[in-house]
């Protein structure tokens, strides 16, 4: 059992950086949703002008990148859903996790006991 305790702690360790790093990355996708969904609705708006030439943007053109912001934003959109689905099976196993962390303990600290009851009757 105490060779247990170290990998169910490297276990709880590294699902909790998991989980953070993936709500970090969650954060990032949020915000690039946002600012996808307002390029998206400048562009809806008819005035959209090139941002290198300042020309308007042409019908065809408006619909090609339309389209490609679209999909940008869908796959932002899966990979966000993604990382929430992780954490929250995360989240359910972070409990499994800690409580058999706490009965390994447990188990260490009667298995300590007993030695030591055991060393005072053999002296």
């Amino acid at each position: 059992m105490l060779r247990q305790l170290p990998a169910t702690r490297a276990k709880i360790e590294e699902f909790r950086h998991e989980k953070s790093t993936l709500h970090a990355d969650n954060g990032l996708l949020k915000s690039q949703m946002h600012d996808i969904k307002e390029r998206l609705a400048q562009l809806e708006a008819g005035d959209a002008t090139c941002p290198v030439c300042r020309a308007t943007i042409a019908p065809t053109d408006r619909e090609r990148i339309n389209a490609e912001w679209q999909a940008e934003g869908k796959g932002y959109g899966d990979r966000y859903r993604a990382n929430k689905g992780r954490m929250d099976e995360i989240d359910k196993a972070l409990p499994i996790l800690a409580d058999e962390e706490k009965r390994l303990i447990d188990a260490d600290r009667q298995y300590a006991q007993r030695a030591g009851i055991i060393t005072q009757i053999e002296a």
